[in-house]
C-alpha cells in the first residue's frame, strides 16, 4: 500500500504517541470499570453460586462492551471515547475517511496482540502511514 500524499485531507497532524496514549488510558479505564460493575452484579445476583453461567454472562457482556465502546464507533466515527476525548480521529492513510467496522475490528485484534507497539501507526521517526490507517488529530493545531 502506497504511503499517504502529503495533499492527504487529514483533519488534522498526526496524534502524537503520548496522546495516544492517553486515550487508550482513558478507553481502558472505561471498560474496566464497566466490567467490574459486570462482575459485581454477576456475583451477588441469584445465580453467583454456578460458575459455569456467570462465565458465560461475563464472556458475553465484556465482549459486548468490546463491541459497542471500541469497535463501533472507531469504525463509524473514527474515534472511540477515549480517542474523543484526547481529540484523536483514526482515518483512513489514502482517503482520510473513517476506516470502518471491519478495519476497526482488525485494528482493534492487532491491539489485543501486540498491545502498546501497536498502537504506533507511524514510527517516532518517520511519518509514513502502516497498515493503511493514520491516527491523527481531529482538530486543526492552534496558531
Amino acid at each position: 500500500m502506497p504511503p499517504a500524499t502529503a495533499g492527504a485531507a487529514y483533519p488534522g497532524p498526526p496524534a502524537s504517541v503520548g496522546n495516544r496514549f492517553l486515550a487508550f488510558l482513558l478507553d481502558s479505564l472505561l471498560a474496566v470499570a464497566l466490567l467490574y460493575v459486570v462482575v459485581v452484579i454477576v456475583m451477588v445476583g441469584p445465580w453467583a453460586g454456578e460458575p459455569p453461567v456467570w462465565v458465560v454472562v461475563l464472556v458475553t457482556l465484556w465482549l459486548l462492551v468490546v463491541v459497542v465502546l471500541a469497535i463501533v464507533p472507531l469504525g463509524r466515527l473514527g474515534q472511540t471515547i477515549g480517542k474523543r476525548v484526547r481529540g484523536i480521529k483514526v482515518v483512513d492513510a489514502r482517503t482520510a475517511a473513517t476506516v470502518g467496522i471491519g478495519r476497526a475490528f482488525l485494528r482493534q485484534v492487532v491491539w489485543a496482540l501486540l498491545a502498546l507497539p501497536a498502537t504506533s501507526a507511524t514510527s517516532p521517526t518517520s511519518r509514513t502511514p502502516r497498515g493503511g490507517t493514520v491516527p491523527c488529530t481531529s482538530r486543526p493545531p492552534r496558531r
